[in-house]
């Protein structure tokens, strides 16, 4: 898909039409998002300025891409025109991408980049409050997946070990555990399938060492 010559790719999101997937990329000194079409061509900057710009996703009615950017010192939620344009900024205290709700009335992300409380804001604007202290990414902003009925998360307490696969529904308000996985959980974000039957993630390589004691040595 692209030919970059060096820099490397990262976090691609496919468009809700399917015609197009958005990425970030460092090119020349900083992370900027890029827009390349599903059948070739040359990428599209997307964003430009200070700072750097990652961990896009798209609005659900593929008008808008939500990114985070640290431009004004400190990382928040921001988005721009898939088109291209000036970008708004969303949060204020903080934020890392983060994903549209299902009604694009909301948007939910963390403050945190390796784990933290998923919070969520009005994308009109408006207040910014945590969802649940007990839902959180777990090793990356992306490991997370907004939902219709709710946000699929996951926890650990020996990360070694594995995890457990978890929903909060809105609904309830309540955490249901859903699988138990015996695999270290990555980092490189959680993804649903479109009829919510699968979900993707990426698992983190076990590293073992051992001591070895040489007899005799010269």
């Amino acid at each position: 898909m692209t030919s970059l010559r060096g820099p490397e790719a990262h976090a691609p999101r496919w468009s809700p039409d399917s015609k197009d997937i958005v990425f970030h990329a460092n090119v020349d000194g900083a992370q900027d998002l890029y827009v390349v079409s599903a059948a070739g061509g040359a990428p599209r900057r997307l964003t430009h300025g200070p700072g750097n710009n990652m961990w896009a996703s798209w609005s659900h009615d593929g008008e808008w891409i939500y990114f985070a950017s640290n431009r004004t010192g400190q990382y928040q939620c921001w988005r721009v025109l898939a088109a291209g344009g000036e970008a708004v900024q969303i949060t204020k205290g903080g934020g890392y991408g983060g994903f549209e709700s299902a009604d694009g009335r909301f948007l939910y992300y963390p403050r945190s980049y390796m784990s933290g409380v998923i919070w969520r804001v009005p994308v009109a604007g408006g207040e910014e409050a945590p969802v649940d202290e007990a839902v959180a990414t777990l090793r990356g902003p992306a490991n997370y997946v907004v939902a219709r009925e709710g946000i699929y998360t996951a926890s650990s307490e020996n990360l070694h070990r594995g995890f457990r696969l978890q929903l909060y529904r809105f609904a309830t308000g309540k955490i249901e555990v859903l699988a138990t996985i015996g695999q270290p959980l990555g980092r490189g974000g959680m993804s649903l399938s479109p009829d919510a039957r699968w979900l993707l993630f990426t698992d983190s390589a076990r590293q073992h060492g051992d001591l070895m004691l040489v007899e005799n040595f010269r």
